[in-house]
Parts: structure tokens; sequence; C-alpha cells
């Protein structure tokens, strides 16, 4: 559904805009009413949202006019004002405006408002045409008003059991499936796999290229997999660019692999059959009947759980459900969840760090800060699971400030040793955009006498935070304060190629998974291409991933500046790690 915004403030515009793409819409942004009446009339939104206090045109006077055009189809007001009396109310409502939104905005309130929008919106469309559909029928005539009767019932049927754009079987076909295979399955002994797929980084093609040639990848997406799959497996879209498939008849869980890996190549090479000017990948997420579970919603649960993992491992893979932890199956997410609010709160979640290796004088250098988890009753959580389930429930901002404080008190402690360590620290895309993060930041630094400079902090590429004028405002002002950059996943995505040359990074840290692929041509030419564009822009190049000499070796003679990876030592307790880096500096120097 798209959503037309009208906001004098870019800012402002900015946020809204962001916050309503989180929320699955598409937006159209203009900068005052005049401009926004233009674009409503070119192209009519079922929903507007727009600032009261504008120049030429206010929102009460957009509303007037929008809704003096007597549209057939309804169209949703929401006034956004800081104008709270009764007065300025019930001026709103007499203009005909829906809904008044106080600022400053606040997310929950718009997602409510808009949800109710929403479902105003469907009734009101729902009576509209069944007030059209009495008038086709001819009252003299019954037999052909009984004709046309079936045959729109028919059509109905049809739209709900396939969705529109891509022709494939709709959310509701699948579900009947699902059930049927199930039974069936249960009957016969065999096995099936519900598996969700992802296009990758599809906003940023979205956004790149336009919604119709997304569209348009979206229809190649879900054919390519339709073309790939036996006649009696099914392919249905499931919700934007995400699609669902149901693979029956199966006697092994290996099956799955093998059906995967097919259809990866296969995408991969409709995108090179198209001439797709942009690199076409997808994240898969997959579960078994009956062994992951016995209900069809939560054989849902578990594929989608494997595809946040296969996403928070680098995108571009297939993974599967592996349980949650102690055995527990979906049911124990929301008791997983309970417990990691629970630690976040008392601070129970411990950091540790792993190494990071001068390449050229094999020093330890620095250390990267890593979130770690030891609950009473799961044992020790892994990264893998409460990260993805920390941002899905948006409990990463509380998460990250934790590790944060944590890494900045515990590299004071070394600098006060004589260390001459630095810390990377993951940021969130939530933190960074948070207005009181720098403050706080500055002042936790100037409290442990640190300086900024010691201090990294790592934003993965996939967060894609380069795109947004206020992500770019804000790493400019971290980097004016003295802290270093580093674009984390580099080469994990497709936004950060075009503007990290603009931002204010200092480092580029490798994809681990070009590093675990680097014994291929293809690899080291883009591993490559990186260092040469690092050198290029004075940027710091770092590996993590390094597991064995041979990539150490191999790294180091293309430029890579530091390197990280259990070859050198796995993440480690502060203690221990601080007994590895003395361990270490001796037994360089007794090589010397």
């Amino acid at each position: 559904m798209k959503i037309l915004i009208a906001d004098d403030d870019p800012l402002a515009s900015k946020f809204l805009t962001v916050m309503l793409q989180k929320l699955g819409y598409d937006v159209i942004a203009t900068r005052d009413g005049h401009e926004a009446l233009e674009q409503f009339i070119l192209e009519p939104t079922a929903i507007v949202i727009s600032d009261w206090m504008m120049p030429r045109m206010d929102g009460l006077k957009l509303c007037q006019s929008i809704r003096g055009l007597a549209l057939e189809q309804y169209t949703y007001f929401i006034l956004q004002t800081a104008r709270q009396s009764r007065e300025d109310h019930r001026m709103g409502m007499d203009a005909g405006v829906d809904d008044l939104l106080a600022k400053p905005l606040n997310p929950e309130a718009l997602a409510m408002r808009l949800r109710s929008a929403e479902r105003i919106i469907r009734h009101r469309l729902a009576e509209e045409q069944r007030i059209g559909l009495l008038a086709r029928f001819p009252a003299d005539n019954p037999k052909q008003a009984e004709i046309e009767l079936v045959t729109l019932k028919n059509q109905a049927e049809e739209n709900a059991l396939h969705d529109q754009l891509t022709g494939l079987p709709s959310r509701r076909l699948l579900a009947e499936r699902l059930h049927q295979e199930t039974a069936r399955a249960l009957s016969q002994g065999t096995r099936l796999a519900l598996l969700v797929a992802d296009i990758d980084n599809f906003k940023q093609i979205n956004d790149g290229y336009g919604h119709e040639f997304g569209d348009r990848v979206i229809v190649a997406f879900g054919q390519c997999l339709r073309d790939h799959l036996r006649l009696t497996d099914t392919v249905c879209r499931w919700g934007g660019d995400q699609m669902a498939l149901l693979l029956t008849d199966l006697k092994e869980r290996a099956e799955v692999q093998a059906a995967t890996e097919q259809l990866m190549r296969a995408v991969k090479q409709r995108g090179l059959e198209a001439a797709v000017m942009v690199p076409i990948s997808f994240s898969l997420g997959s579960a078994i009947f009956p062994d992951d579970a016995w209900d069809p919603t939560l054989l849902m649960q578990q594929a989608d759980q494997a595809l946040q993992v296969a996403k928070a491992e680098g995108r571009d893979c297939w993974r599967e459900f592996k349980g949650f932890p102690g055995g527990h199956c979906a049911k124990g997410q929301a008791d997983l969840f309970n417990r990691l609010t629970a630690a976040v709160a008392e601070g129970r979640i411990s950091t540790q760090y792993q190494p990071i290796i001068d390449s050229a004088t094999q020093q330890v250098v620095g250390a990267e800060a890593l979130a770690r988890w030891l609950d009473e009753r799961y044992g020790w959580v892994s990264p893998e699971m409460f990260i993805p389930l920390a941002e899905e429930k948006g409990l990463i901002f509380k998460l990250g400030h934790l590790v944060l404080r944590q890494a900045l008190q515990q590299l004071a402690q070394w600098r006060q040793r004589g260390l001459e360590l630095t810390v990377s620290i993951n940021l969130s895309k939530r933190q960074l955009l948070d207005a009181q993060f720098l403050p706080s930041l500055v002042e936790l630094v100037r409290q442990l006498n640190l300086e900024p400079a010691w201090v990294t902090l790592e934003l993965t590429e996939r967060q894609s935070v380069l795109s947004q004028p206020v992500g770019r405002l804000r790493l400019e002002e971290l980097a004016a304060c003295g802290f270093r950059l580093s674009m984390d996943d580099f080469g994990s995505g497709y936004s950060s190629f075009d503007l990290v040359g603009e931002t204010t990074f200092s480092e580029l840290k490798i994809h681990g998974g070009l590093i675990r692929r680097s014994q291929t041509y293809r690899s080291r030419r883009i591993l490559q291409a990186i260092v040469e564009m690092g050198r290029t822009l004075d940027l710091g190049v770092v590996a993590e991933g390094v597991e064995d000499e041979s990539t150490q070796a191999m790294l180091t003679a293309l430029g890579v500046h530091k390197l990280q990876g259990y070859l050198f030592s796995k993440p480690l307790q502060a203690g221990a790690f601080l007994n590895f880096a003395e361990q270490h500096t001796l037994r360089l120097r007794r090589a010397a």
C-alpha cells in the first residue's frame, strides 16, 4: 500500500519515510501541501499523512482540496500536529481529517493508527464493491443475474488462491495444501519440508532501480523457483519479495540440501540469462515436518527462524532449523526472549574479545568485542540465535549499549596497564540513528579517560544506513568527534560501493564469506579489488574469518592490513585475552 506524505522539514520527512518503509509501506514524499496535491492528482493514494503547518498550502487546505476531488475510492487523511486543543481537533475534523497524530512522532502510535486506517479502508472498499455488484445484476432478468453472481464468485475464489503479480499460489492456498500434505505425510510415514526464501537486499534493488523493475525481479524469482521444483511441490508468494516452498514426499533430510543448492544455482543463472544488471541472490531457511514441528503454524515459525539465521550469517545461503537451545521448539522462542530481556536488564550479558593482528608485525593491536550469553536454563546461547531475536523484538539498542559500556570499561583497564590496544564494537542501526547515542558515547569516553581514536565502531554493510541522509549525518558526527568507523561485512550487499567513498570510514572489514571462499580465482580477484579500493580511498582493510596459514599468507600478500580469526584465537574472556596478548608478544620476541 502506498502512502503520500507532505512535510516541509526534510529530516522529519526522512524519519517518517524510514518508519513507514519499515512497516512495509511504499512512500511518496513531498515538500508541502501544493506539491502533495499535484502528486495526489497524478497518483491517488489510500492514505495521506500531512504536517499541519507548511508554506504555500497547509495540511488543512490539502485535506479540503483532496476531499473536493470527490474520488470514488476513499482516502484516509492523517494530520500531524503539535497542537492538541479541542478547537484544533474540531478544525481538523471539519476539514475532513480522519485522524490527528501528535508530534513528536511516536513509532508505536503511528503503527497502530495505520492498522486502524487499513481496516477502515478495506471495510469501505468492500462496501463500495458490494454496492457496485448489486448494480450489475439486472433486476428484470434473474437468470442473467445468477450467471453474473456465479462468475464473480469464481473470479473471487481464483483471486484469493493466486497472487495477482506472479500468478503463484497465495498464502491461503499454501495453507490448505500444507494441512493436506502434513496429514498425508503422517499416514504414509514420509517427511515434507517448508522453506522460506527472501531476495537479498531487495529494498536496495527496489530503491535503486524502481518498483517496476523490482516487480519484474519478484516475478522472475518466483518463476525460476517454480521451474526448478517437481510438479508435486508448491511455490507461493508469501508477501513482498518472500516466497514459501513446500517440498513433499521426502525420505531423508539431506534431500532438502540438494534441492536448495539446485535452486540457488538456477536463480543466479536465470539472472545471467536475463542480463539483469544487479547481482541476484537469496537466503533460505527450512524446517522439516514432523522432525522440527508437528503443527503447520509452528513449522512456518521454525522455517522463518532458520531464514533469520541465514540473513545474520551474511545472506546468499541456506540454513536449516536446528532447534532452540536445550531442544526447545518454537514455543520456547517467547520464553527465550523473556529470559534475554531479563539478562540484558540485569547485566548478565558478557563480552568476549577476539584478537586483531597486524599483518605486517604480527602484533596484537586490538580486539573485537562480542556479546555472549550464558543462561541458567539454556546454557551458552549462540549469538546467531539471540542477536537476530534482539533485532526482531526491538531489544538490540539496550543490548548494544550494555556491550558498548563493558567494552569501553575493559579498554580503559588495558590502557591503564600500558597496553596500546584498540577495541572494535558492533553498532546497530537503531543505536546510530538515536539522537542521544553520540552525546552519551562521548560522555562515557570522557569519564573513562579514553581517546575516541582508540574506539572503532563497526557498522554492517547490510544495514544500509548509507542511503539515508540521517544515517550519513550521524556517521559524519562520530568521525568528527574522532571515532574510527569500520564498514563490517564489506562485500555482502550493494549499497555501500557507491557511497562509502563519500563517507568518513576509516576501514573496510571484508565479509567472512569472501574469506572462506578465497581459494577460488574469482574470490581472490574480488578480494584484490577490495584491497585496491581501500588503498585508493586511503582506508585500512581488515579480514575476519582467517582460519589457516595459507589464507593468512595470501591476504598478507594482497595487502590486507589486519587479520582476525580462529587461526590466532577464538573470542576470549577479558582475562584470557590479556594472557593471550602477553604470551603472543613473548613468542614474537623469542622468534626474533
